[in-house]
């Protein structure tokens, strides 16, 4: 990330609170970054939208919907580099993580 969005000091907040709401991407849907552990003493990160916007996934207020196919492409690579699936049943498992209901 670069520097500007993100330093030392929003590490340190994210590793003690658990996420932190980076201002500068509130445009898009990913600006909540969440601090999932460390692996190798390296902080792992996500970013996903707000908790207030998952009571609107839930309720069908806001809708649910597939990820693109770059992105799926990108998550079952993910997956396979880390072991967890082969290629095939990574990318069932991408498809059918999409359509079940939160």
């Amino acid at each position: 990330m670069n520097a500007s969005v993100f330093n030392l000091a929003s590490l340190d907040s994210i590793s003690s609170q658990g996420s932190i709401s980076l201002e500068v991407f509130n445009r898009g849907w990913y600006h909540n970054v969440v601090y999932l552990g460390q692996e190798q003493d390296i902080p792992i990160l996500t970013m996903t939208c707000p908790l207030s916007n998952v009571e609107g996934f839930k309720t069908g207020k806001l809708p649910l919907c597939a990820p693109s196919k770059e992105y799926a492409n990108v998550l079952v690579k993910g997956l396979v580099e880390g072991g967890q699936f082969l290629e095939d049943e990574a990318i069932a498992y991408i498809k059918e993580a999409s359509t079940r209901p939160i």
